[in-house]
């Protein structure tokens, strides 16, 4: 029982279930989308290959930690997870009235607060760098429809 124990608590097999977990959930996610063929690919077809990769990787990732162990997990910062999830939710919800720049902006900032190794400055930087290269990205080069700055901030 003990070693049971062991490789249900080692790391390896911790991240390679969250991995399958993840995979499997994108994959029935992405059923109702046309995945489409090689050649002409619809919407379904970049994230079911991805989920079928994720649960691959995952399944590899908890072979190896039940053959060999290893580090053992600690417990889970409650916290640290708390306030990256804040800050996907504050994306999301700003993302419309606030618009791009400043929602990923947020979003950084937001989780940055999370590290041990947090520093302002690099942090601040770091973030405008990512806003001005998410905007040019996704909203000049693709042209994705979303504000660079939203109505809150006066723009469209």
């Amino acid at each position: 029982m003990a070693k049971a124990h062991s490789v249900l608590r080692s790391k390896d097999f911790l991240s390679g279930l969250l991995f399958v977990l993840l995979g499997l959930g994108t994959f029935a996610l992405s059923r109702d989308y046309s995945p489409g063929t090689a050649k002409n690919m619809g919407p379904g077809y970049f994230p079911t290959i991805l989920a079928c990769l994720i649960a691959a990787l995952g399944a590899i990732l908890m072979v190896k930690g039940a053959i060999k162990p290893g580090e053992q997990a600690g417990s889970l910062a409650w916290a640290k997870v708390g306030l990256i999830s804040l800050a996907v939710v504050v994306f999301g919800l700003a993302l419309r009235p606030i618009g791009l720049a400043v929602s990923v902006f947020l979003l950084v900032v937001l989780s940055a607060l999370a590290s041990k190794k947090f520093k302002l400055l690099p942090t601040l930087l770091l973030a405008s760098a990512l806003a001005i290269s998410c905007s040019l990205i996704f909203v000049a080069l693709l042209g994705v429809q979303v504000p660079v700055f939203g109505p809150w901030l006066g723009g469209r």
